[in-house]
């Protein structure tokens, strides 16, 4: 794999190597994109690009664990580990990003990520705080948090679609990103905001970039597309403090060693090279293709936690070993000058030399001059040794001060790493500190906040006792003043009576005193007298009892009004659905639809939910006898009116839980998202149950004479219940506009619900292009037809071209069903979009009948809503 031997201090041995079979079966050549777990020896990929992924361990070459994707995937293109969770990773897809929970051998998809089905671009997790950044092939990117909830949060900073995203592997709060301009932007992850914006000149967009981890150096490096240099930046001042060429081919990976005082680049034919990061010179190089010329690289990744290197390629991936030569050749010279052969060498090699000097000496010296001879060697020999001795012991001292040296400075280093460890994790601990106690002042503030709504909310009730207990007193009082009143006006009567007869009385007295031969004749007088006001009192006594039982009786009518018919709309102040709508609020309204623009979600005072619609002409009053004819139209697949208002023109509705149709079938937000789609069994029954609502329309004469027609089939004026139970609504605007036009009594005029609406791929050709001005109920099957078209399909917009393009065959038209639905039965689907595309024909006298026997379109929607629900009871029983 590599020769294993640089050229100068620092080596790379291989480790192990795995490629073809060893990883996946049939062995395809396709790029790797690994990425490597911060704290563990795990690297993690897909080997297919489909839906597999593994994880091996770098340090023994074994397998860790293997996934496939749920759900059908076939478009991973990258994974990675989420530290923070033991057992959670990220995948990059073409056009979304997951995250997955592990549980053995199985995946659990938590959540995901999209953006306008835009591809996806390059992430990065980071390593401490949980959150991760997700990149598009936008201008804008994303970053995803995770602290309790899962938030998105949107960066706007470039002006074309980034290509990088990198977090500080040191500094927590920092990361960078780059785009196809290369436009190089660093931000701070707690403000939100840039640091510095930097602009490279390289020959095409930013494919690698990196921050330097050591020190207190602000460094970053970045290589390029089809480009041989490297550059390195001061990212706090904003200038490229060098750039140098470092390879004949394409770079394909450039990095700041995590451990050591090198950067590392690699080409694409496999060539390495280590940089001194101080004079940025040439240290060492290797080969990594002697033995396999066809090995492309792709990747190169250093380990934060070892020695070790990780080189991915097409359809393999190599670990190498980083190691210093210096500190090998240091041991082994020190081993060799403390052995005891090393002294002897020492001593044999200055005999010998001295015994050459000797040996070379003529023949011809006497024997004095040859013990002198003999005396200055042994003195020359044994200076020679010492001083061979002191240089030895000087070299081993040297040798041993530079071990001494490197242990201490590796030491140094694990010092190092560990106390910037240990000072990221008091930021983490200090930050999760300060958000734990401004989640338990949040935690605080919403207790006492609730309760205070709970102590409103039992003043307000008992407010609302006393209120009612007044009203009923008020009542009370009134009817006793008006009692006492009428009591006044009767005692006054009585008073004035009763003062002409004391008149009387006296008259006659005085006529008794003039008239004394007259007694006799006044007594008779005075005795009719008396008897007159008797008649008079019995009389008023036979009207005070009469008056009485007038007044029961009409209690007793009033009690019998208000309860004589149970089944009458309730009709509603004015000022009760403010209260419902909260004075129609926009919050308040339902759907964001141009058809539910004056519809609001109300909540009565009993705590239901109804649906409170105003009439949209402001000049159209309504009538008793206009709902009273839209009170008649009931059925149990039409939206129900519960009660009117006729103060400011207002409907009453019951409430559907569920939404709309639409909302099932096509997705276009989160909150809909979350919910699913409905299965393709009741997407059946729902067409038949809106087929029976039309059925039962076109059956009900109006009041001009003709059918009802709907005018606006369609997937959002279809609601569903909590129990999926589909009723159609809009139907009283056909005779709330017909009434306000003055067009209701015109025999032979249908009916027509409003007709002006932006989907009209609805409304049948005929009538759109006013070749036909009259409206018949076959504009009511032409919408429905589309409408079934596009439930078959999921596609809202032409659904018709798709069902019309595979009708013909078997397989075209199993892919064109909408697989959201699940495992749909492909033969009644197949007579269910036959029946669709005969309702949708352009020649409206080629559309079936609602309700002809056998071929109609109701027979033929029953027949399979049948058929569903008795495979459904054999499944379950």
């Amino acid at each position: 794999m590599a020769d294993g031997h640089g050229e100068g201090k620092v080596q790379l041995l291989p480790h192990f190597r795995r490629k073809g079979q060893d990883i996946l079966p049939g062995g395809r050549r396709i790029w790797l994109w690994i990425n490597l777990h911060p704290r563990e020896p795990w690297l993690i990929f897909t080997p297919d690009r489909k839906s597999l992924l593994q994880v091996w361990n770098y340090e023994d070459g074994k397998q860790v664990a293997s996934w496939v994707v749920p759900g059908g995937v076939d478009d991973v293109r990258e994974a990675g580990f989420i530290p923070q969770r033991e057992n959670w990773i990220v995948v990059r897809r073409w056009t979304i990003y997951e995250v997955y929970e592990c549980q053995g051998s199985n995946l659990r998809r938590l959540t995901q990520l999209q953006f306008d089905d835009i591809f996806t671009h390059g992430m990065a997790v980071h390593q401490s705080l949980p959150c991760l950044l997700a990149g598009f092939c936008h201008k804008d990117f994303f970053l995803w948090c995770w602290r309790g909830k899962w938030e998105k949060i949107k960066f706007e900073g470039h002006d074309i679609h980034t290509t990088e995203l990198v977090f500080h592997p040191t500094e927590t709060q920092i990361f960078a990103s780059a785009s196809s301009d290369n436009t190089i932007t660093v931000w701070n992850l707690e403000k939100r905001s840039i640091i510095q914006t930097m602009s490279d000149d390289g020959k095409a967009g930013i494919r690698g970039m990196g921050f330097c981890g050591r020190g207190e150096k602000s460094l970053l490096i970045t290589s390029h597309w089809v480009d041989e240099n490297v550059r390195v930046w001061d990212y706090k001042k904003g200038t490229c403090i060098w750039q140098w060429k470092a390879h004949d081919k394409e770079i394909r990976a450039s990095f700041f060693h995590p451990h050591l005082p090198y950067i590392m680049t690699a080409a694409e034919d496999g060539e390495i090279r280590v940089w001194s990061e101080s004079s940025y010179q040439q240290v060492s190089s290797f080969s990594c293709k002697r033995d396999d010329d066809a090995w492309v690289l792709t990747n190169m990744i250093p380990s934060k936690i070892s020695n070790k290197l990780i080189l991915a390629g097409h359809g393999e991936f190599r670990v190498m070993e980083v190691g210093t030569g210096e500190e090998d050749k240091n041991n082994e010279q020190r081993k060799q000058k403390e052995s005891p052969c090393a002294k002897k060498d020492v001593q044999a090699s200055s005999s010998s030399s001295i015994m050459a000097v000797v040996v070379n000496e003529p023949a011809v010296v006497s024997r004095k001059p040859m013990e002198e001879i003999e005396h200055k060697v042994s003195v020359t020999t044994k200076l020679h040794f010492e001083e061979k001795i002191k240089e030895v012991v000087g070299m081993v001292e040297q040798n041993c001060k530079k071990a001494v040296e490197a242990v201490m400075a590796e030491h140094r280093t694990k010092e190092r790493i560990q106390a910037e460890r240990v000072q990221e994790l008091e930021k983490e601990m200090q930050i999760m500190k300060k958000t734990f106690e401004k989640s338990k002042l949040r935690i605080q503030e919403a207790e006492r906040r609730a309760g205070r709504v709970q102590r409103m909310e039992e003043e307000m009730q008992t407010m609302r006792g006393i209120i009612e207990q007044s009203t009923l007193r008020i009542q009370e009082v009134e009817r006793q003043a008006q009692r006492l009143q009428q009591l006044e006006k009767e005692m006054q009567t009585m008073t004035e009576r009763f003062e002409k007869s004391k008149l009387r009385i006296q008259q006659l007295e005085r006529t008794l005193a003039d008239e004394i031969s007259g007694r006799k004749a006044e007594e008779e007088c005075k005795a009719r007298l008396a008897e007159r006001i008797c008649e008079l009192e019995n009389k008023f006594a036979e009207a005070v009892a009469k008056r009485e039982r007038a007044e029961a009786a009409s209690l007793t009518l009033a009690s019998d009004v208000s309860t004589a018919d149970p089944h009458m709309l309730k009709e509603y102040s004015f000022k009760e659905l403010q209260e419902a709508t909260d004075n129609f609020d926009v919050k308040r309204k339902f759907g964001g639809r141009e058809q539910f623009e004056n519809t609001y979600l109300g909540t009565l005072r009993d705590g239901s939910l109804v649906t409170v619609r105003k009439v949209r002409d402001a000049q159209a009053q309504l009538g008793t006898d206009l709902v009273d004819r839209v009170r008649t139209l009931r059925h149990p697949h039409l939206l129900t009116l519960l009660g009117v208002c006729y103060e400011e023109s207002c409907l009453v509705y019951e409430h559907m839980e569920c939404g709309s149709l639409k909302d099932w079938i096509s997705h276009h937000d989160e909150e809909n998202a979350a919910r699913g789609f409905l299965p393709w069994y009741a997407r059946f029954r729902v067409m038949a149950e809106v087929a029976r609502a039309l059925c039962f329309l076109h059956s009900v004469p109006s009041a001009s004479g003709g059918p009802i027609i709907h005018g606006a089939i369609k997937p959002a004026n279809i609601l569903l219940s909590d129990s999926f139970v589909a009723k159609i609504c809009g139907v009283d605007e056909a005779i709330l506009d017909a009434d306000s036009a003055g067009e209701v009594g015109k025999r032979g005029t249908p009916l027509l619900v409003s007709t002006t609406d932006n989907n009209s791929h609805y409304i049948a050709p005929e009538y759109l292009h006013q070749r036909f001005l009259g409206v018949t109920e076959k504009m009511d099957i032409y919408a429905f037809g589309i409408t079934i078209l596009g439930m078959l399909t999921g596609n809202l917009l032409n659904s018709f071209e798709i069902i019309e393009d595979a009708i013909e065959d078997d397989a075209d038209f199993k892919n064109a069903l909408d697989a959201n639905a699940g495992c749909w039965d492909v033969h009644l689907a197949q007579e269910v979009a036959k029946l669709g595309l005969r309702c949708a024909s352009f020649n409206r006298r080629r559309r079936p009948n609602m309700m002809e026997p056998d071929v109609g379109i109701l027979a033929i929607l029953e027949g399979v809503a049948r058929k569903v629900d008795l495979a459904q009871s054999a499944e379950n029983g």
